[in-house]
């Protein structure tokens, strides 16, 4: 940063025309001192050198002087006036253009100071003009005038230059506070660079972090993905084989439905059979009721027959037992008992058609209703009785399709309740019978 500053600075310096002797402002303001001397020097010389005239020229033209003077005077302010006008624009210029320098600084840098020593001694030689005695007084007055026009012009010179010395010197300092700006200014503009580099290296890292992480999310998503396609693939067939058992249970729904319909439609059927079987039964029962009045008085009156035939042959035993003297030869009274069973079978024929056609008498002669005479077949034979049961079944079942489903009233519904009771008996009857006959 050191050598760069320098070389910064040595480049601006020169490029200001100040030399590398002359790199600072103190320098450059001592050399154009003694320029200064050396001109004011040659000039007090030039202006009071000894010059070799008699008085009384000097008394003559003394008038003719202070008038040539006086016009001096007047031409040395025009000139000045014109060197300060040239001055302020040279000023103004400069200013304007702080890079440019004057031509005759820069020569002078260029040069050696004994080199400048020499030229100005120089011209304040050829500035004498060396007058001889013999010279008359009007060489002697022109060549006063050209001395006091040349010293004019050198006072405007020398004021001309000071004032180009002092816009130099502002010059140099307005160079030295911008050159000091600018070498801060970049100074900064170096560390704000170097701390923009900094950043940009962090921000670089940071963006090659986010890269991977966002590499590796996008690993992770395609993994994710892969499995998120397999699941919705497999979800997919779980979902066509549901529809397909839908379906199928739907389908199986219909048929149950059509079936329960079917159902529905044959209970109303037995149902409306029941009431008719009901009503058929209630009617069964009242004609069985009468015909049971009707068989019940006809067997008091053969009862009575049979007592008063039995009560004869009872008289008519113990006559014949005195007679024979046999104890134990009394006349028995089964083949009468087997006589009268005929009768019964007879009324039972009679009424054959009705579902109590099963009903028997017992020891005791008494007349059994349908269910008790289910209950006391005798079992001689298994297969009447299968046969029997099926029968009594079946005209159960003819009397129970014939009551009327609908209507009928309570009569025909408590005719249907027994005729169902019934059919009930005679199947738990039936299954023992067959429980039996597997048995056997």
């Amino acid at each position: 940063m050191s050598k760069n500053q320098h070389k910064e600075k040595s480049s601006f310096w020169k490029k200001l025309g100040l030399g590398k002797n002359k790199s600072s402002v103190t320098s450059l303001k001592s050399e154009m001192q003694k320029q200064q001397d050396l001109k004011a020097a040659a000039a007090v010389d030039m202006s009071y050198g000894p010059v070799t005239t008699p008085t009384a020229d000097l008394l003559v033209h003394n008038e003719q002087l202070q008038a040539q003077e006086e016009s001096a005077a007047a031409d040395a302010a025009a000139t000045t006036k014109g060197i300060e006008q040239k001055d302020m624009t040279t000023t103004m210029i400069a200013t304007e253009q702080p890079n440019v320098t004057p031509k005759h600084y820069e020569e002078s840098d260029d040069n050696n100071p004994e080199q400048d020593e020499e030229d100005d001694t120089n011209k304040s030689i050829s500035s004498f003009v060396v007058l001889d005695k013999t010279s008359s007084n009007e060489e002697l007055l022109t060549a006063i005038s050209t001395l006091k026009q040349e010293l004019e012009k050198e006072k405007a010179t020398v004021l001309a230059l000071q004032k180009q010395k002092e816009a130099v010197t502002k010059d140099l300092d307005y160079f030295e506070l911008t050159v000091d700006e600018l070498f801060t200014e970049k100074t900064d503009l170096l560390q704000q660079l170097e701390d923009e580099k900094i950043k940009s290296q962090h921000h670089l890292d940071d963006l090659n972090l986010l890269l991977e992480k966002m590499k590796s999310t996008a690993d992770n998503a395609r993994d994710q993905s892969f499995a998120v396609d397999q699941t919705k693939s497999e979800f997919e067939a779980y979902q066509a084989q549901a529809e397909q058992e839908k379906r199928a249970l739907l389908s199986e729904i219909d048929e149950k439905d059509n079936a329960i319909r079917e159902l529905k439609f044959k209970l109303s059927k037995s149902q409306e059979q029941s009431e008719t079987l009901k009503e058929t039964i209630d009617q069964l029962v009242k004609a069985h009721a009468l015909e049971l009045s009707r068989t019940t008085a006809q067997l008091q009156q053969q009862q009575q027959q049979q007592q008063q035939q039995q009560q004869q042959q009872d008289k008519e035993n113990q006559n014949n037992s005195w007679s024979l003297h046999t104890p134990n030869g009394s006349p028995r009274i089964q083949p009468d008992s087997q006589q009268e069973e005929p009768h019964v079978y007879d009324n039972q024929s009679v009424y054959g058609s009705t579902p109590q056609s099963m009903s028997r008498m017992d020891s005791s002669d008494r007349y059994r209703t349908p269910k008790e005479s289910i209950e006391y077949i005798d079992d001689v034979d298994l297969d009447d009785q299968l046969m029997r049961l099926t029968k009594e079944k079946e005209k159960l079942q003819s009397h129970y399709s014939k009551i009327p489903l609908t209507g009928g009233g309570p009569q025909s519904r408590r005719r249907k309740e027994e005729l169902e009771a019934m059919l009930d008996h005679v199947d738990s009857q039936l299954s023992k019978v067959k429980q039996k006959i597997r048995r056997s």
